[in-house]
């Protein structure tokens, strides 16, 4: 991964050397050009998030748009790393306003690295690795939440919630993490193992593997004799399916099974599993199914109309990553550039660090308040939110915690050896 960056980074420092145009400070009246840089795959949650910021344009132009003028978004689909300095580079080239992605932590870091180069907003919609924000780039911003809340989430719920249930004090909770080997799993990892730690529960087993080689059968072995409570999951959709189904395999059950973000969650997960994935929890964040008491009814309002566009365009309710692409888009066109006393990046920069609303503005239940120049994690979205969710039907998931954004209770503790 760190090779990878650096051959990505040094071929961005060629291009700024070699004429990249660095941003407009005056752009002329027409449309408001937002870049768009994802990996899109076919029924991706890269491409889910896309569908979001698509829906967050489109109602913002049918309202008339950004003070009169209306919204384009210009996308540049990139399938590899190597790829993202000529995107930046051709998206900066048409002068847009801001350049919004990535959903991939992979993705997300070489990128908002590259544009921050350029002199361009670089506005995070979905990437939850928590190195994006800690340099503290002055012009990377990030909506959602980070690899570091989810991750100490889901502990935190194994030690309050998961503990009570199985009738164990909070220091008898044994606890396996397993994760993926990249910066997306190292990020969610860490986090699961330190709250772990600090909760006082014992760390029992460690687990990584490469996605592209995984080969779970050893790995739930050595699980098996770890003998955890809960196993705490940081994996990519078709990995946790395949490590979901190895514990069947080899009838390894426990009280409780995490996933964070990227998996668990997801609806395919859902769908391919089936009654298998029943009991299983997800830390991650909210889809379109959030509690309406967690939210001001203006946002409540917005939630429902925005479904009602997404489902009548893509033919299905908005899934979490939909959700966290709207949102980005929609704090970006409706509360950021309107404050705007112009369209250079320091203009928006001043107008999204002045932004200040109260959780529940927003359509998943998140406020906006961005960490300022000296805080920790500049850039960072600290009224983000995330929530877990429970598999309580064969293809259902209900957010079960925190109580106010909940549409069910947990069950299915200790996780059912079969259903």
């Amino acid at each position: 991964m760190r090779v990878v960056r650096a051959v990505v980074l040094a071929a961005a420092l060629s291009l700024l050397a070699n004429g990249l145009p660095a941003a407009s400070t005056a752009r002329a009246a027409g449309p408001i050009v937002i870049g768009a840089l994802y990996p899109l795959r076919l029924g991706s949650p890269p491409l889910e998030e896309y569908h979001g910021l698509q829906t967050a344009v489109a109602m913002i132009d049918a309202a008339g748009g950004v003070h009169g003028r209306s919204v384009r978004l210009s996308l540049d689909s990139v399938a590899r790393q190597e790829d993202i300095p000529g995107a930046v580079q051709r998206l900066v080239g048409e002068h847009v306003t801001a350049i919004v992605g990535a959903s991939e932590s992979a993705f997300a870091l070489p990128a908002s690295e590259i544009v921050q180069q350029a002199g361009t907003i670089y506005w995070e919609s979905g990437a939850v690795a928590t190195m994006l924000t800690t340099p503290g780039h002055r012009d990377v911003f990030r909506t959602v939440t980070t690899s570091q809340t989810l991750g100490r989430a889901a502990a935190d719920y194994a030690a309050r919630t998961i503990a009570p249930r199985l009738h164990l004090a909070v220091r008898q909770m044994r606890v396996a993490v397993v994760s993926v080997r990249d910066v997306y799993g190292s990020s969610v990892a860490a986090a699961q193992v330190a709250e772990t730690r600090e909760m006082g529960m014992r760390l029992v087993s460690r687990q990584r593997y490469y996605a592209r080689t995984r080969n779970f059968a050893p790995m739930v072995h050595a699980l098996k004799a770890a003998h955890p409570n809960v196993v705490l999951v940081a994996a990519y959709l078709p990995d946790a399916i395949a490590f979901r189904r190895e514990t069947l395999r080899q009838h390894f059950h426990v009280g409780a099974m995490i996933g964070t973000s990227s998996s668990f969650c997801m609806p395919a997960f859902g769908m391919t599993l089936g009654r298998d994935a029943v009991g299983l929890f997800a830390s991650d964040k909210p889809d379109i199914n959030i509690n309406p008491r967690a939210l001001t009814p203006a946002a409540n309002r917005l939630r429902l109309r925005a479904n009602a566009f997404y489902r009548a365009r893509y033919g299905t309710d908005m899934t979490s990553p939909a959700v966290a692409g709207f949102v980005a888009g929609w704090v970006l066109l409706h509360d950021v550039l309107p404050r705007a006393s112009s369209l250079t990046p320091d203009a928006i920069r001043q107008a999204a660090l002045a932004v200040n609303l109260p959780y529940g503005s927003e359509i998943n239940g998140a406020g906006v308040r961005f960490a300022g120049p000296g805080e920790p994690d500049q850039g960072q979205n600290l009224r983000a939110t995330s929530v877990i969710w429970q598999w309580q039907q064969p293809g259902k998931a209900s957010v079960v915690f925190p109580g106010s954004y909940a549409t069910s209770s947990p069950r299915f503790i200790p996780l059912p050896a079969g259903l």
